[in-house]
């Protein structure tokens, strides 16, 4: 979900800039999208991040148990 919120929100960046009336016909579609991911302002958005950045240690912690256990994998993405 990340990657489709990320493009849709660059899409809407340049509809500001060359098609204003288009983004503000689109802007209750992006603004569902982040309601339906629990964004609905901008506190919600930096609690959202506040989340993300605390569950970064246990993510890395997961990740290195992978490799751990699989050899072939290396942190830098060649074997």
């Amino acid at each position: 979900m990340f990657w489709i919120t990320a493009t849709f929100a660059r899409c809407h960046k340049i509809l500001a800039a060359d098609a204003p009336e288009l983004g503000e016909q689109l802007a209750p579609d992006f603004l569902a999208l982040l309601s339906d991911l629990g964004v609905s302002s901008t506190a919600a958005l930096l609690r959202r991040a506040d989340e993300v950045h605390r569950y970064l240690p246990r993510l890395m912690g997961i990740a290195q148990a992978i490799m751990d256990v699989n050899p072939d994998i290396t942190q830098s993405g060649s074997p």
